[in-house]
């Protein structure tokens, strides 16, 4: 492999990753995210009465993690639980927590 294409495709992941960070840099999501891996599965109704932002407000938020594959969910008649996606998402939280509590 060419030297051009390992730094074009190298870009392409940097970009990428950026791409996931910016979706995790929106409080709302990153509460939202905090709260599924310290309390595991949620509905959505319980989601909304922690975050106390309205329901069409966690929806989208939901929407946009679940189209970054940060959460998923599984259908129970009506209701809709989310949990994270896979544990990665969990492992990067925490250490950035951990990062950030360093002295």
């Amino acid at each position: 492999m060419a030297k051009e294409e390992r730094v074009s495709q190298n870009d392409d992941l940097l970009f990428t990753v950026a791409e996931f960070f910016k979706v995790l840099g929106d409080s709302t999501r990153i509460k939202i995210v905090s709260m599924l891996f310290e309390q595991g599965e949620l509905c959505v109704s319980d989601i909304v009465d922690q975050v106390q932002v309205s329901r069409t407000a966690v929806s989208h938020q939901l929407r946009v993690l679940k189209d970054n594959r940060i959460v998923s969910f599984r259908k129970e008649g009506q209701m809709k639980y989310y949990r994270l996606d896979d544990h990665h998402i969990e492992e990067i939280v925490r250490l950035s927590i951990v990062h950030l509590e360093h002295q």
